[in-house]
């Protein structure tokens, strides 16, 4: 008998060393609890009647057992789009265990996973209230999804904390699976290409220095049309022609560098700087980025030249003067590669900052810089405001090593309207740095 088309699609993607993941729900109606008298009008997202759920389960991952290893049981159980009545943790424990169980039965290595909760919702404590009651142990891994349009430094990391805290709290040694993981493009709501690949990025290093998460799943490969304003037509890492986006180079370059890395610990060298450093694949290398616009760094790693690969995996070796490297590092991160294990990271090597002094028709300017040498430096500064001006101001500074110094200057204020924006250069053995920065009017 021919293979159905989703049977095939799992064999190719075994054969291409792909790890199929399938999720187990949904009952029709004759196996759902629903009634005609029953809230919500979806049979299917009710749960099922145990006895044949069971059986489902059992002989579904029996019969797959040679193509799929993996299985989620239901979809984001914690929403009110994928459960009815209404998301109830208790009920879907019993679901849970009821599949482990035939599961195992069908397969002995079968890898059971739950519950994929969406994190949002009525019921934000659905992860607390299963794994408080003991559902934890039901399961091979814990499954989140995550489509939250803040910070993955901060909201990320704190769920995966929690998560953490949670399994600590009931004896429960479960790694973590982010099963789906995605921002759009498509507006409204959406985000360009460009930061759609920053946040792949930084999600998955996140991810992967928080720990114990073990799988990250983009949702998805491709889109399904081509609507600008539809939200589901822009998660793809490739559009609906399979032409890719620059998340598709991202999710490619993270791959390679850290498909088996283990985390050795993060720095903050300055404000908005994120280091994360890992052991992969024989070689020891951080991965390096901004949250709060371009800023210089410096990297001490005692080699006189240092590879660096961008997130597009594009590497370079760069010559570093005293065993230090000058690295621009924005939103996008950067991989710093063959690090040794001493390493120190020197943080916004350049600032800039002003006040307008509006009853002297000035404004006063401090630029600072510091030193990330193992020699002093002397480093002229040029200031001006935007690109159009002419008037620029002017300083040297002698900076002692690994010192901050800073010198104060003066530019006349520009008569017309709106936001000042003052662009900082400075000379720093041979090389141009930048900073800038942006002063509202009184």
């Amino acid at each position: 008998m021919k293979d159905p088309a989703r049977t095939l699609a799992a064999r190719q993607a075994r054969a291409q060393r792909i790890e199929p993941l399938l999720i187990l729900g949904f009952p029709p109606e004759w196996a759902s609890s629903w009634t005609p008298g029953s809230a919500g009008q979806r049979p299917w997202l009710h749960q099922p009647d145990l006895k044949a759920w069971a059986a489902y389960v059992e002989n579904v991952v029996r019969r797959y057992r040679d193509i799929v290893q993996c299985w989620e049981i239901w979809n984001e159980p914690d929403s009110p789009a994928f459960w009815e009545p209404a998301p109830d943790p208790v009920r879907y424990g019993a679901l849970l265990k009821t599949a482990f169980v035939a599961a195992k039965r069908g397969n002995p290595r079968a890898i059971v996973v739950m519950p994929g909760v969406a994190g949002s919702g009525p019921r934000p404590d659905f992860l607390d209230a299963l794994l408080q009651k003991g559902y934890g142990r039901w399961c091979d891994a814990i499954s989140i999804h995550h489509y939250s349009p803040l910070a993955p430094e901060t909201e990320l990391a704190r769920r995966l904390r929690h998560i953490k805290e949670l399994c600590s709290a009931a004896h429960l040694a479960r790694p973590i699976w982010i099963t789906e993981l995605s921002r759009s493009v498509q507006t409204p709501h959406g985000v360009t290409e460009r930061v759609q690949a920053s946040l792949l990025a930084r999600s998955c290093i996140v991810a992967l220095s928080e720990g114990p998460v073990e799988k990250i799943l983009w949702f998805r490969l491709n889109d399904p049309g081509a609507d600008p304003f539809d939200l589901e037509d822009g998660y793809g890492l490739c559009r609906d022609d399979l032409s890719p986006r620059a998340a598709f180079f991202a999710f490619r370059t993270l791959a390679v560098l850290l498909g088996r890395a283990r985390s050795l610990g993060a720095a903050a060298p300055g404000r908005g700087i994120e280091v994360r450093t890992f052991r992969s694949a024989g070689e020891r290398l951080a991965a390096i980025w901004s949250r709060t616009g371009p800023q210089w760094v410096g990297v001490q790693a005692h080699k006189a030249r240092i590879q660096t690969t961008d997130l597009m995996g594009n590497s370079v070796l760069q010559s570093a003067s005293e065993g230090t490297l000058l690295l621009r590092v924005d939103d996008a991160p950067t991989f710093v590669r063959y690090l040794p294990d001493e390493v120190r990271w020197i943080g916004a090597l350049l600032t800039v900052s002003g006040r307008i002094d509006a009853q002297e028709g000035r404004i006063l300017i401090e630029a600072r810089v510091t030193n990330p040498y193992r020699t002093s430096i002397e480093c002229p500064v040029t200031v001006r405001i935007g690109i159009d001006q002419t008037a620029e101001a002017h300083g040297t500074l002698t900076v002692k090593p690994g010192a901050t110094k800073q010198t104060r200057l003066t530019l006349p204020l520009p008569r017309d309207d709106g936001p000042i924006h003052l662009q900082c250069k400075a000379q720093m053995r041979g090389r141009t740095i930048d900073a800038a920065c942006e002063l509202a009017r009184p």
